[in-house]
């Protein structure tokens, strides 16, 4: 039995650009996830809802002697005792800031 081969390119670069299309998109998505993939992840924050109020302390001449200012915990994470911090600022910078820790309901300077 003869084998006859026949001598014929014509599909060959029809094949050759499939294959290099292919490999091309191949590339691109790889180094698109490569590059997704580095992106930093942003950092958690705490969420929660905090209901404030605030009323002024006179003295007897009617002078403000200071400030009574409430914070109830609505909803949301709960707070750690002993590491949660409040911070104060009076007026329109925080120059001045006083800073609280709230332990059991007991706000400590």
């Amino acid at each position: 039995m003869r084998v006859i081969l026949r001598h014929d390119d014509s599909g060959v670069s029809e094949v050759i650009g499939t294959i290099l299309i292919l490999a091309m998109t191949v590339v691109l998505f790889a180094s698109i996830i490569i590059w997704v993939t580095s992106i930093p992840t942003p950092v958690a924050g705490t969420r929660l809802e905090i209901d404030a109020a605030f009323s002024p302390i006179y003295d007897g001449a009617g002078n403000e002697a200071g400030a009574n200012i409430t914070l109830r915990h609505q909803g949301g994470e709960s707070l750690p005792f002993g590491s949660t911090n409040v911070k104060f600022a009076y007026g329109f910078t925080m120059a001045v800031c006083l800073k609280y820790s709230i332990i059991f309901g007991i706000a400590l300077r």
